[in-house]
């Protein structure tokens, strides 16, 4: 048999193993369970940049896990981009959102359609809140014990009075009849664990 032939046969044959492989490896890559809430009802979603595909709300899509970006756009809104880090836990891979839109169109649209798009509103609403939640008490973990109850006063969370425009801030907001009672509470923080300094603190001395 002939150099080249042999040469041809084991080129053929690696080429074809290796395709084999790269289908056992793609058919067997763990997939996430991707389940779209979207208002509007229809849209284009681009998928870590390749082509554009059409999904409608409550729409499945499979996704293998790890980080992808997700662009969501329509004709006459504003696109909206989605950074996501899926596990293989369906129950958890869930996309909500709303477009905004831009157009007097769009806009009449969304509005003659809005007991229709509520759901999907009442469910944003659920899910900032609790993004919400969780990013504060990343900034300021004191937040998972609150309220602190004791004879002389009460400690929870409010609004910040230093930086009122920024909603991830907040104030130990301590209540109490007593005065001069910021050294007792600073002392209570510390046998906690927590440094005083690291929080704004207010009292608030009711009668």
């Amino acid at each position: 048999m002939k150099k080249s032939s042999v040469l041809w046969i084991i080129g053929t044959f690696s080429l074809i193993v290796l395709i084999v492989l790269f289908s056992i490896f793609s058919f067997t890559q763990p997939k996430s369970n991707v389940v779209l809430y979207v208002a509007p009802f229809e849209m284009s979603l681009k998928i870590d940049s390749k082509n554009d595909i059409n999904i409608k709300n409550e729409q499945q899509i499979y996704l293998s896990s790890g980080k992808h970006t997700l662009i969501f756009s329509r004709k006459g809104f504003e696109s909206q981009t989605k950074e996501v880090n899926l596990d293989n836990d369906s129950s958890k891979n869930r996309i909500v959102l709303a477009l905004k839109p831009t157009t007097e169109e769009a806009k009449k649209y969304m509005e003659e359609n809005k007991s229709k798009f509520s759901p999907i509103f009442e469910m944003l609403t659920m899910v900032d809140s609790k993004d919400y939640q969780q990013k504060i008490t990343q900034k300021y973990p004191i937040i998972s014990i609150l309220p602190l109850t004791t004879r002389l006063y009460v400690v929870n969370y409010c609004p910040s009075l230093k930086n009122p425009d920024d909603k991830y801030s907040i104030s130990l907001c301590v209540t109490t009849n007593q005065e001069g009672i910021l050294p007792v509470v600073e002392q209570h923080l510390k046998n906690l664990g927590y440094n005083p300094s690291d929080y704004e603190i207010s009292i608030n001395i009711v009668e």
